[in-house]
């Protein structure tokens, strides 16, 4: 037994007369032809060509600082221990996935200092507005905060 496909049914169509009503050639029906649907960057997030050009001059931040409890897994993750975020945030800006350990033990013994220069760091590859004294006072004043922010505009690249 073969595959046959099924007969193509046509439905409200009727042939185009053999002249069209001002003497001209024969008719042609009109042409539908569907539009494939295009890939759309998600809401909120600037392309990732204007992340990376100077051109445009510094950007914010995506995610709010005070955003914390956007993502309670995160949130409690960095509550219970700010050196996994630490570690995975430093791995996915440095590119290197075995980063994460080292990282997170440095945060664990001097997250104090490591955090700001992080930050600092951060924003220098990722062209966000700031300076390195506001990087020092937001550690300082709302460390948990600012390691949840930063893991989610690294997680976002």
């Amino acid at each position: 037994m073969t595959y046959q496909p099924p007969p193509v049914m046509y439905q409200n169509f009727s042939p185009p007369p053999n002249q069209s009503q001002f003497g001209g050639g024969p008719q042609q029906p009109p042409v539908n032809y569907q539009q494939t649907p295009q890939m759309q960057q998600p809401t909120g997030a600037p392309p990732l060509k204007e992340i990376y050009d100077n051109n445009n001059g510094p950007r914010e931040w995506r995610f709010g600082l005070f955003d914390c409890f956007a993502d309670s897994t995160l949130f409690i993750k960095t509550c219970f221990c700010p050196c996994i975020t630490y570690g995975e945030t430093k791995a996915r800006i440095l590119n290197d996935e075995s980063a994460c350990l080292v990282n997170g033990l440095i945060y664990a013994v001097a997250g104090c200092v490591v955090g700001p220069l992080n930050r600092n760091e951060m924003r220098g590859k990722l062209n966000i507005e700031g300076s390195g004294a506001g990087d020092f006072c937001t550690h300082y004043c709302f460390g948990y905060c600012a390691l949840i922010q930063e893991n989610r505009e690294a997680n976002a690249l």
